[in-house]
């Protein structure tokens, strides 16, 4: 349906799994997940690895890949530095997808997901540009005439 004074976005669609420049739409990160991964962070010196809960949690619903991915993140690097949301002494909030960005239960001192820098154990850091492409999500568009 096209809206009068709107124009339609040629280069993509939104809720896509891929970008229109063929690399993987942000909500659609879990489907990259796979405990192989680290291996590759190694090889190519990528040493540090950046989590957030709201990555993570949602991730870990959605794919199995992504939960070994993580169980194996969890035992293959040391957490350098944690960012929590939540008041001290408080428990961590169980997922659930609104809280993820409306902050509701009291448990929360500020807005925002807990952030954990990691460390990969035998790793050798490197620096240059990065040499390894983001994987392209597979085409999961709506057929013609069924688009939102």
């Amino acid at each position: 349906m096209q809206l009068p004074g709107y124009e339609r976005c040629s280069r993509g669609k939104p809720a896509i799994l891929a970008r229109p420049d063929g690399a993987l739409a942000a909500t659609n990160y879990y489907r990259a997940l796979y405990p192989r991964l680290i291996d590759q962070y190694r090889f190519y010196g990528y040493c540090t690895v950046i989590t957030m809960s709201l990555v993570r949690d949602r991730a870990e619903r959605a794919s199995a890949a992504a939960r070994a991915y993580y169980r194996r993140l969890d035992r293959e690097s040391t957490v350098v530095r944690r960012f929590s949301p939540y008041r001290r002494g408080a428990r961590p909030v169980p997922f659930h997808f609104d809280h993820s960005y409306l902050y509701y239960p009291r448990a929360y001192a500020r807005p925002g997901p807990l952030i954990e820098v990691r460390r990969l154990r035998r790793c050798e850091q490197r620096r240059g540009l990065p040499i390894v492409r983001l994987p392209i999500a597979p085409d999961d568009r709506p057929a013609p005439g069924n688009e939102v």
